[in-house]
Order: structure tokens, then C-alpha cells, then sequence
């Protein structure tokens, strides 16, 4: 008997608990998934930073910047082709249409940091602070690694 009023009593406390290590990704109705950076190497002092955003909300969220204390600018950067030729471009603005899931990957979007005040060390990790126009920021980790970790899923 005793067991059920513990089990009852369990589900709710882990919902809530859940609830509040992360109010931010909950009260944007954003989540962020698979964030990792790619190390940098010898004297190095750029990197780039990726990860998928989904817009749970109900309107449309528009990322404006990025921050990192780990780099003395963070910049939102694309791939284009111009003719047989790759070329990054600065985006000014990312729009994330409600229900839209939008992934920075090698090859398209990403984050470009530059001026890398340390060396990104696989395994070791940096933070960054994605900005919103309208919304209050949300701080996320970055792993480093040398490719994207696998099922790196969840709400930060």
C-alpha cells in the first residue's frame, strides 16, 4: 500500500522537477538538441558551433545573436554556393516559424566563432547564449567534439 502512495506521489514531483532546471527552453517554447563545437587545433582561433532549435510556441521567434565567452565574437554564418565556389555569409537574422525545427550543420548554417581566447579541447565544453528579439536569451552547452554526438536530445 505504502508503495502506491509513494509511485503516486513520485510522478508528479519528477514532472515538476523536470519543470524547473529548465525554464527558459520551457517559457520560450524553444528547445535546443545536439550541441557541439568543433575543436581548434594548434595556434587556431576559429571554430564553429552547431545545433537544431525547434519553435514549440505559437509565433514565430526570431534569433538575432549569438554570445560565447569562449571567443571574442560568435557570428550566425551560412554556406552558399557562388558558382563552383563555397562561400560563408553573416546572417543578420534566423526566423523560426512555429512548429519549424531549424539545424546548424557543416555545410549550411552555422555559428562562427572567432577570436577563440582558448583552445577547444575535445571533451571539454563552452557556453553560449543565443538571443532573441522580443524574448529573454537562453544559455546553452556546447560539447566539443569532432562530429556531432549521437542522440544528444533534450530541452536546455
Amino acid at each position: 500500500m505504502m508503495y502506491h502512495r509513494v509511485r503516486f506521489l513520485a510522478v508528479p514531483l519528477l514532472a515538476l522537477l523536470c519543470l524547473a532546471t529548465t525554464p527558459e527552453a520551457r517559457a520560450n517554447g524553444l528547445s535546443v538538441d545536439g550541441v557541439w563545437a568543433r575543436p581548434t587545433y594548434g595556434t587556431a582561433k576559429v571554430s564553429a558551433a552547431y545545433f537544431e532549435i525547434t519553435n514549440k510556441g505559437s509565433r514565430i521567434v526570431q534569433l538575432v545573436s549569438i554570445e560565447s565567452p569562449a571567443a571574442a565574437n560568435a557570428e550566425l554564418h551560412t554556406l552558399v554556393m557562388d558558382g563552383d565556389i563555397a562561400r560563408m555569409r553573416q546572417v543578420d537574422s534566423i526566423d523560426i516559424a512555429k512548429g519549424e525545427a531549424i539545424t546548424f550543420q557543416p555545410g549550411g548554417l552555422h555559428v562562427m566563432l572567432m577570436g577563440v581566447k582558448e583552445s577547444l579541447i575535445v571533451g571539454n565544453s563552452i557556453d553560449l547564449t543565443l538571443n532573441f528579439a522580443h524574448r529573454p536569451p537562453m544559455s546553452i552547452t556546447a560539447v566539443i567534439a569532432v562530429k556531432p554526438p549521437t542522440r544528444a536530445r533534450g530541452s536546455f
